[in-house]
Formats: C-alpha cells, sequence, structure tokens
C-alpha cells in the first residue's frame, strides 16, 4: 500500500480523492500549504517519507506553487538522486496545455474532478519510474519558476480565462483514513 500526502482545501475533491485512493493508499489529509509542508517535513524528518503527494494549485496560507517549490528547493539543499525526491502530481481545474507548458518541476498532473481509476494509473506508471510531465521546460521557464505574468493571472484568480474544467467520472470506493 503507498502512503499519500493529499493537499486539499475543497472537502469534496478531498473526500473524492480519499475515497478514490483507500484501496491502495493511506492517505494522510493537508488543507492547507502551511500544513502541507509541515506534514511533509515530519514524515522526511521521521524517515517515513511519502511514496506520493497529490498538490492542489490552489491552496490557502501558502500555494501549490509555493509548496512544490520549498520541497524541490529542500530536496535540492540535501543533493538528494532524483529517484529519492519526492514524487508530485499537481491536482488542478487550469487546462492541461497550462500545465505542460509551465512545469515547475511536478511530476506529473490530474485535473479535477480527478478519475480514481486514472489517478491510479499514473499512481503505479510514477511508481514504475515512468514521468509524464519532466524537464526540460519549455524557452522563457525555469526549474523551479513560472512565467510571472501567468503566475500573477492564478494567484488573482482569473479562472475564466485560464481554467478548463475536464469531466470525468469516478467509481465508489470505500474512504480512506484521515490522520
Amino acid at each position: 500500500m503507498w502512503k499519500i500526502l493529499i493537499a486539499e482545501d475543497n472537502p469534496a475533491d478531498a473526500h473524492r480523492l480519499m475515497q478514490g485512493l483507500s484501496q491502495v493508499a493511506h492517505c494522510v489529509l493537508a488543507k492547507d500549504g502551511i500544513e502541507t509542508l509541515s506534514i511533509y517535513r515530519e514524515s522526511v524528518e521521521s524517515g517515513s517519507a511519502f511514496d506520493f503527494i497529490l498538490l492542489d494549485v490552489k491552496l490557502p496560507k501558502k500555494d501549490g506553487f509555493d509548496v512544490l517549490k520549498t520541497i524541490r528547493n529542500g530536496e535540492e539543499s540535501v543533493d538528494l538522486p532524483r529517484s529519492r525526491e519526492a514524487k508530485v502530481i499537481m491536482t488542478t481545474t487550469y487546462r492541461d496545455s497550462l500545465m505542460e507548458n509551465y512545469n515547475m518541476g511536478w511530476d506529473d498532473f490530474i485535473t479535477k474532478p480527478v478519475d480514481a481509476d486514472i489517478l491510479t494509473k499514473r499512481l503505479r506508471e510514477l511508481g514504475q519510474g515512468h514521468h509524464r510531465a519532466i524537464d526540460p521546460a519549455p524557452p522563457g521557464v525555469e526549474h523551479g519558476g513560472i512565467l510571472l505574468g501567468v503566475a500573477e493571472e492564478l494567484r488573482r484568480g482569473h479562472e475564466e480565462e485560464l481554467i478548463g474544467v475536464e469531466h470525468r467520472t469516478g467509481g465508489g470506493l470505500s474512504s480512506c483514513r484521515q490522520a
């Protein structure tokens, strides 16, 4: 069974992820970016790191982009090999092309609402070392950074200009434990 940190502030999306992963993972839920980093650091320090982190782009207190940057900077500071880095899947309502073009170091992304079967397949692929959304970043975007204009638009909440929701349906599964 995998150990997964789910960073999600929307109760319906959190419930859907927890239920969808209950058969394959022990899940820990964080409801904002600060809590996510706290739980992540505690797991690393205790030697019980998460297999995966599902990280919502728009978290309160510290958004998903900033959380990811903090995680990746910490990994770089201890010269952690790529194989031991946290495997991060961003969860988002942003359309695929935006996420593909502005990768800041995540391993994959999935649009909401999340389909449990598709997510489980992607987790298996990442667990076997297959990365879908990896460097090199496109021109003008550095690893760990995003074009300022896009980041500002995301943070200001201009969803009507930047978001495309991909509708998917999922199956009913029993719930995952919350810690």
